[in-house]
């Protein structure tokens, strides 16, 4: 077994690297990946929270040695400019989903290389193992957005393992987590919408074709991208009415503080900060901090702006009801190609469907139906389950029966409806 290695902070130097990641003296946050060199705001940091060692299983690497091609050399974050603008969410416009998704399919993904998890999995969703693991994640958000809540220390340890276990279930089993996740419903605090999201994140990611390494980084950037607005005060985030200019400048913060928090604490990679940071940006220019537009963006942070509307708006608020799902994939056609990307979007429809799983939908024949399940090839026919018969071809049909559309030449959805009351 390889011994720990305590290391004053006074011997380390410009571009030392080790043969093993580097922690703090808590043994539990991580300072330095494994063969990345030593930069000058590694050492800042260091002299910052007056660090007088750090600790590694590792050894001091030959400075000659190459490093792995890989593992790009991160680049200290620039300076987060502190001007931006509170998103207000856009009025429903007219839109034909069926011709816009007509247009997105004309669209070619990227081709990229498909990429193995690092770990096996030791279930499949659909057996059953899923909600043990499910709960422990949110466990574990729980205690890193409490901890920062409450002015603790927080911990990257458990962020790294919490990310790692959905990229691996993700890239074995992405459909069921899907969704089980839709099916279960929105979460009700940012812990929780931090675990969902990370999971929508991913399974849209992993249909755009982007490498595993990015969708792990995209799952990190998720977890932890609103962790500075459990310190808005609540009057604030739960305010009916309209919001002061203060109190619009104080939420509208999270993004950087978020980003800073990301960097300065949890030493993530740029790549991770600049998906925090960016997640409130629009394709258009319009969002916030810094008002980039387009490709300026980056994709991982494409992918947090749509799943965050479409959990913002699914969700329960103090200023309103709900939304329900068809509506959110409604709007966010509505606004492909102004507030986020066209190819974002695509695959966000492609993995939740224009009928989301756990939404409700009425037939040709009047029945009313749950979505169960989303078919790629034919978006506007689900697997659904009946919740009420209707008066020509369900009729003779048993409740919770499923009915496959794609396989039906009599039944269509008629339209999207409210959940049926009990």
């Amino acid at each position: 077994m390889r011994e720990l290695q305590k290391i004053n902070t006074s011997d380390l130097s410009l571009g030392m690297r080790f043969s093993a990641p580097v922690f703090f003296d808590d043994g539990e946050n991580m300072f330095l990946a494994e063969g990345k060199p030593l930069k000058e705001y590694h050492l800042d940091a260091l002299l910052r929270w007056k660090q007088t060692y750090v600790v590694t299983y590792g050894q001091i690497l030959d400075e000659n040695a190459l490093p792995d091609l890989n593992d790009a050399v991160d680049e200290e974050l620039e300076e987060l400019e502190e001007i931006e603008e509170l998103e207000e969410l856009e009025e429903l416009e007219d839109v034909d989903a069926e011709e816009t998704l007509e247009q997105l399919d004309s669209m070619e993904m990227p081709e990229n290389p498909s990429f193995s998890a690092n770990s096996p999995l030791v279930y499949r969703v659909e057996d059953g193992g899923f909600e043990t693991t499910y709960q422990h994640l949110i466990g574990i958000s729980k205690r890193f957005y409490n901890t920062y809540e409450n002015g603790g220390t927080l911990s990257r340890t458990t962020i790294d393992q919490a990310a790692e276990t959905i990229a691996t279930i993700i890239e074995t089993d992405a459909q069921n987590a899907v969704v089980w996740i839709l099916n279960k419903g929105s979460g009700s605090t940012f812990a929780d919408q931090a675990v969902d999201g990370a999971f929508l994140c991913a399974a849209v990611a992993k249909k755009m074709g982007i490498p595993q390494r990015k969708i792990l980084q995209i799952i990190q950037a998720v977890l932890i991208h609103d962790v500075a607005m459990v310190r808005v005060p609540s009057e604030i985030r739960k305010k009916t009415g309209a919001l002061t200019t203060e109190e619009f400048e104080l939420l509208k913060m999270h993004t950087v503080r978020s980003g800073r928090i990301c960097n300065d604490q949890l030493m993530f990679p740029r790549e991770v900060s600049e998906i925090v940071l960016s997640h409130h940006e629009k394709w258009d220019g319009s969002g916030y901090p810094e008002g980039r537009r387009g490709d300026e963006i980056d994709i991982g942070a494409l992918i947090v702006a749509v799943v965050d509307a479409f959990e913002s708006m699914t969700s329960d608020k103090a200023y309103r009801d709900p939304i329900s799902g068809y509506e959110t994939v409604h709007r966010i056609l509505a606004d492909s190609g102004r507030l986020f990307s066209s190819m974002v979007v695509k695959a966000f429809v492609q993995t939740l469907g224009v009928y989301p799983v756990g939404s409700y939908v009425q037939l040709s024949d009047g029945a009313v139906c749950k979505v169960l399940e989303t078919t790629e090839d034919s978006l506007f026919l689900p697997v659904v389950s009946l919740v009420r018969k209707g008066n020509g071809a369900t009729a003779k049909m048993a409740e919770n029966d499923v009915i496959r559309l794609n396989q039906q030449r009599q039944l269509f959805v008629a339209k999207a409806v409210h959940a049926p009351e009990k």
